[in-house]
């Protein structure tokens, strides 16, 4: 049983110092170095920023040394670590600035120009700015974590994290169309590491390749995970086959966690034989048949775990590689320190066979949304008296349907809303049709979801504009919006469809118009 009073500042702290923890391109970092770089930052964000406890700092950027330095020296401070995805465009990292009430920003020089040059950033949103490294382009007030790092005079940074503080705001797209904080404590994250650390046999000899963004509750996890045991972590950015195949040969990575669209782009390539993977996992979408045959062709030796897991619970079942060809369509069962249910409408579990929602409760349950108590409210409960242990389980509904097989293992069949789960993210329609509105020129917009093999859905995008000007709207839509957001289909049309009551009709853009478009492209 885990020790519930542990924080993510433990996982450097109970780390053998002569073990490698880090690499990335030519760099190594042993525990004992990032010990030593982890308390110099937390040393300058304490002395030259004034960090205080439960203060939210952003994170926007490729992944780095300095990075994970950083964001463990947050920590070591009591403070709560936002990270962005790198390839959020200005004004979504501006929302979750101003939504987070974040005003420490760290990144690199050079995004820091580029936001500093976009009229939808506002850069007296950061109060305090922290770059990776000196330029001459940077403001006179900015810090430098590199100079932290080698300062002369030694760590004096006080540890201010407790097990029960906030740790992380994950942010995800939701229902509002906007993207919500999701809060995660030192606890969440430290059984979600343990738990996975467990089902997947970690041992230090393992060396796990950091190819997913950490913005991802899964991508973070490889980390934590890894750390848990004392296991290596490569720091990966590129996506390209070649350049990950490069690394897992070069550094004997064990293994590698993947979504269904990398996945797929990952196999094309041509493999050396005996890579040396141990293991190989899939989230963000489920797996087919199809790529459980491809996974097992490229990694003969590799053992194949398919997970499942949702932002307000940061990991939720696995199904053990023996059951994968038994079960390609399974996402399994609970993990450790995990139960999950399946109910129906009156709050009853589901018989074998029946679909209901699916329910997740115990100590991986995040604490609601960052602001949103009435959200939280409806996403996050106590389970019905009747279920649960001990009277106060906390549990969040899903959204998620699914049904139980007699065996107890897990089906996920689709989702209660309307969210869109592509390329391993879960994309709102709102989110989409929000970026189209605010194009010069267009009116509605209607986002709807396309059942694809390789991105598990894929985005159709209906626009109501002059269709004369559809190229110059499809290439102003992805200048402000993140990769995973654009649409794979693209329609401008004059006018878009209205039900009786003056609402956009999506139902008969969806019977009508999208047979045409998909086949058309």
């Amino acid at each position: 049983m885990a020790d519930l009073s542990r924080t993510m500042y433990d996982l450097l702290t109970d780390a053998d110092d002569n073990v490698l923890a880090l690499l990335i391109g030519g760099q190594c970092y042993t525990f004992a170095q990032l010990k030593q770089s982890v308390a110099m930052i937390a040393t300058g964000l304490q002395r030259d920023v004034k960090l205080e406890h439960g203060q939210r700092v952003v994170l926007y950027g490729p992944k780095t040394a300095l990075q994970v330095m950083a964001m463990f020296a947050v920590w070591q401070c009591g403070g709560v670590v936002v990270i962005a995805h790198q390839g959020l465009k200005a004004a979504q990292l501006a929302h979750i600035m101003a939504d987070s009430g974040a005003q420490v920003l760290i990144t690199s020089p050079a995004r820091w120009s580029q936001l500093a040059a976009e009229p939808a950033f506002h850069t007296d949103q950061v109060s305090q700015l922290i770059v990776e490294q000196s330029t001459s382009s940077l403001p006179e007030d900015a810090h430098v974590l590199k100079d932290w790092v080698e300062a002369l005079d030694g760590p004096s940074a006080v540890t201010r994290c407790q097990q029960n503080d906030l740790a992380v705001l994950m942010y995800t797209s939701g229902s509002t169309g906007l993207p919500k904080g999701v809060m995660l404590t030192h606890k969440n994250l430290w059984l979600g590491a343990d738990s996975v650390a467990s089902y997947l046999q970690l041992t230090p000899q393992d060396r796990i390749l950091a190819l997913l963004p950490f913005s991802f509750d899964y991508g973070l996890n490889q980390l934590l995970s890894a750390w848990r045991v004392g296991a290596s972590v490569v720091l990966h950015n590129y996506l390209l086959a070649k350049a990950v195949f490069n690394d897992v040969a070069k550094h004997g990575v064990t293994g590698l966690a993947g979504v269904p669209p990398l996945w797929y782009q990952l196999l094309k390539e041509t493999l050396e034989p005996n890579l040396g993977l141990r293991f190989v996992t899939n989230s963000g979408g489920a797996l087919t048949t199809s790529l459980i045959e491809l996974l097992s062709e490229k990694f003969p030796q590799a053992q194949i775990f398919a997970m499942y897991g949702l932002t307000e619970a940061f990991r939720s079942s696995y199904l053990a590689p023996q059951k994968i060809s038994e079960k390609p369509l399974s996402v399994g069962k609970a993990i450790p320190y995990a139960r999950l249910l399946v109910l129906d409408e009156q709050q009853q579990v589901c018989p074998p066979g029946v679909v209901g929602e699916l329910v997740h409760s115990g100590e991986l349950v995040a604490q609601g949304y960052w602001g949103q108590p009435d959200l939280s409210a409806q996403r996050f409960a106590k389970l019905p008296e009747p279920l649960a242990k001990g009277g106060d389980e906390r549990a969040v509904w899903s959204g998620d349907l699914a049904y139980m097989d007699d065996d107890g293992d897990l089906f996920i069949v689709g989702r209660q809303d309307q969210q869109i789960k592509t390329s391993g993210y879960r994309v709102s329609p709102q989110e989409v049709e929000a970026i189209a509105e605010a194009l010069p020129d267009v009116g509605a917009a209607a986002c709807l979801a396309v059942d694809d093999l390789e991105l598990g859905q894929a985005i159709a995008l209906f626009i109501e504009a002059n269709p004369v000007h559809r190229d110059k709207l499809q290439a102003a839509y992805r200048a402000n919006s993140a990769n995973h957001l654009w649409p794979k289909y693209f329609a401008v049309v004059p006018q878009l469809p209205l039900t009786a009551n003056g609402k956009l009709d999506r139902q008969y853009v969806k019977e009508n118009w999208l047979y045409d478009l998909t086949n058309k492209n």
